[in-house]
């Protein structure tokens, strides 16, 4: 999975683009889930809120950073439980 393809999931479920941000161009209102493309070409899994950005997660390839960005929304958006790949879940 990529970016693109992680974006296109949230437009289909019709996820409010405030709850995540994909790039830095893409600001979170309030708070939300942030996904990062580190220095290092790892990916930065953020939690945002009232201003205060907490480390979630790091991933070393940007298909696994899209899964566990998956997982994290799903926790409180269910619908978005059906594209994660059963190998995924735990």
């Amino acid at each position: 999975m990529t970016i693109k393809e992680l974006e296109q999931i949230l437009i289909d479920e019709k996820v409010r683009k405030g709850d995540y941000s994909l790039s830095d161009s893409q600001p979170i209102i309030y708070d939300g889930f942030l996904i990062r493309k580190g220095d290092h070409g790892n990916w930065l899994l953020y939690y945002m809120e009232r201003g205060q950005k907490d480390l979630l997660a790091t991933c070393d390839k940007e298909h696994k950073a899209c899964i566990e960005f998956l997982k994290l929304m799903a926790t409180e958006d269910k619908q978005l439980q059906k594209y994660i790949p059963k190998s995924e879940v735990v």
